[in-house]
């Protein structure tokens, strides 16, 4: 459970802050974070934890309950590293583990989210709170 406690501190933080509810979408859009926004983010969680790591979901097999996670360094995770998946809105999705690498993307299986949660989508982060 310790796992998950970093990344919601974390996620209450970057709302605190309104760093992702500035960024403008709907239900169905794919978020685009500038990369300005993006480094933002970033420092926010690394200012809580040295060691975070925050991607973007460039693509899902939903079938499969895989995520496929771009701009980050494949070599800051190992198979097996929890990451956790958040939307625009710092909403928990689920959490998922680092099945290997594609490139210069990761490959993530995620859980199955709970009732009421939607599945991660292109544009939704992946944050590693842990290493």
């Amino acid at each position: 459970m310790s796992r998950y406690a970093g990344v919601a501190c974390c996620v209450i933080v970057m709302l605190g802050v309104g760093l992702l509810t500035a960024c403008h979408h709907d239900s169905e859009s794919k978020v685009a974070y500038t990369p300005q926004q993006l480094a933002a983010i970033r420092a926010d969680f690394r200012r809580n934890n040295p060691n975070a790591r925050v991607g973007v979901v460039s693509g899902v097999a939903a079938d499969a309950n895989l995520a496929t996670v771009g701009q980050v360094n494949p070599r800051d995770f190992r198979v097996n590293d929890v990451v956790t998946f958040i939307d625009a809105d710092g909403r928990i999705l689920t959490s998922g583990s680092v099945t290997g690498t594609s490139g210069s993307d990761l490959q993530v299986r995620y859980a199955r989210p709970r009732e009421g949660v939607r599945i991660p989508r292109v544009g939704d982060l992946a944050v590693r709170a842990t290493q």
